[in-house]
């Protein structure tokens, strides 16, 4: 490839999306390269790898940009009561903790304006883990690339779309898919960033339903000023059917091959699916062209200083003591771990046969412990020993207070109030239509075989016969 002076990348699971553009804003076309993953590198060190191989596709450059992918970004919209952009600015890690309830101290920040006035402003806040932006910028910085700029990759893909000639009509919302992702861009005040929007898709080659759901739901989120009646498919888009789209939203359905708007040079043996990757990159490589909006997640934690060694030779003795220490320990615990593991399976062994000889040759539970399914049959034997009914349980109890309940004469209209049930009694609080049925419901509770009256009052108020009876559980007693 040519040297370039700007180069913007996306990275993503499968690899990384370059495109390079000059900064003087040439009409040459933006010239794109795919860097795959490896397949050797594991962990970090892809980020690594690919950040070497950039620089040995793409050559030489003076500027990086990088465009982070929306899974790593949680988006709100808020609204400000200042409508200066430096007072939004200030205040813009208070608001963030407020909208997402956790704290900003842990999180990379930006936002854009999407509109202003004097009733303060609407805000779109992105944010992301310092700590994973910071893995990721060390990685590519240990690979030689240095990014000036990271931003979200919504925020590219608008400036991208700001460079077609029809992007800021009236009524218009744009949708990319990329992936399962989606984006829905809608420009409302043209002195102002669009409405963005990201989504995931089920698992459905088909996406005209589900799409045209959230385009309708994303519309009624609008602000009444924004009447949107057309909607522009930008980049590859199979599996979108625009007949039935238009049916299902009642807009307008069109197309935009931005990459073509953009003048992209996409090498020919990258599949068409990932075309709309390279539009990410070459908004990330426009940031750094003239006078653009920017929503730079470097400025909140780590602002770039420019090119500079990440490690100094004074650490570099360091580090390879601490490799040594480290592999030196690692070792010691992996011997004892091989060691711990051998122990373990002797005595699962052990264990395996024990239980099969307690349980009859049956096979040890593969989603159970053991202690717990002996224990549980231990209890099954217990039960069924001594009989089906605990006695002891609330359950048995208030089984036997119901069937002398249910033993007592037809004519005995019976009101329960309460049952309370102690460790040694039953307290019964309830009236009866009359003395009589007092004494014919107490009746049945002493003939019952497991139940003993200990104690019974009686009271007569407003034409009931109010009692309460206390009773326990005979001991040494069956059904």
């Amino acid at each position: 490839m040519e040297q370039q002076d700007i180069i913007g990348v996306y990275l993503m699971p499968e690899g990384a999306y370059c495109a390079a553009v000059s900064a003087k804003g040439s009409g040459a076309g933006m010239r794109c390269v795919f860097v795959p993953v490896g397949g050797t590198e594991q962990g970090q060190v892809v980020l690594t790898a690919m950040a070497r191989e950039i620089l040995r596709q793409a050559g030489p450059f003076d500027q990086a940009a990088v465009a982070v992918r929306s899974n790593l970004i949680s988006q709100y919209y808020h609204h400000s009561e200042f409508a200066d952009a430096k007072q939004v600015e200030s205040t813009i890690r208070f608001d963030t903790e407020e909208a997402a309830a956790t704290d900003a101290s842990t999180l990379a920040i930006t936002f854009e304006i999407t509109a202003s006035g004097p009733g303060g402003s609407d805000v779109t806040i992105f944010t992301a883990g310092r700590q994973t932006l910071t893995d990721i910028l060390l990685d590519v910085q240990a690979g030689g690339l240095d990014p000036s700029l990271m931003e979200p990759d919504a925020v590219c893909l608008t400036r991208g779309l700001e460079r077609a000639d029809s992007f800021r009509e009236p009524g218009a919302m744009y949708l990319l898919v990329f992936g399962r992702t989606c984006y829905l861009i809608t420009p409302i005040n043209p002195d102002f960033a669009p409405k963005v929007r990201t989504f995931l898709l089920p698992e459905d080659p088909d996406k005209t339903e589900p799409l045209a759901r959230q385009v309708i739901l994303t519309i009624a989120g609008l602000s009444e000023n924004a009447a949107v009646k057309k909607l522009v498919l930008v980049g590859h888009c199979e599996g979108i059917d625009k007949t039935r789209m238009n049916a299902a939203t009642g807009l307008i359905i069109e197309t935009l091959d931005l990459s073509r708007q953009l003048n992209l040079e996409i090498p020919h043996e990258v599949n068409p699916e990932q075309h709309n990757g390279f539009l990410f990159a070459a908004g990330s490589a426009l940031s750094l062209t003239g006078r653009t909006r920017r929503a730079d997640f470097r400025r909140d934690f780590m602002p770039y200083q420019g090119r500079r060694r990440i490690l100094q030779r004074s650490l570099q003795v360091v580090s390879v003591s601490l490799t040594i220490l480290f592999l030196a320990i690692g070792l010691y615990f992996q011997v004892k771990a091989w060691r711990m593991k051998d122990n373990h399976a002797d005595l699962q062994l052990e264990l395996n046969n024990a239980y099969a000889a307690a349980m009859y040759g049956a096979k040890p539970p593969a989603s159970e412990p053991l202690v717990s399914k002996l224990r549980r049959t231990l209890n099954t034997v217990k039960q069924q020993a001594s009989g089906i009914m605990d006695e002891s349980s609330v359950t048995g109890r208030l089984t036997y207070v119901l069937e002398s309940i249910n033993d007592s004469p037809k004519t005995v209209d019976v009101n329960i109030k309460t049952v309370t049930i102690s460790d040694r009694l039953i307290t019964i609080v309830g009236d009866t239509n009359s003395r009589t049925s007092t004494r014919e419901l107490f009746d049945a509770f002493k003939k019952h075989k497991m139940l003993e009256v200990t104690d019974e009052r009686f009271s007569t108020a407003k034409n009931r016969d109010e009692f309460v009876l206390t009773l326990k559980v005979k001991e040494g007693q069956s059904k």
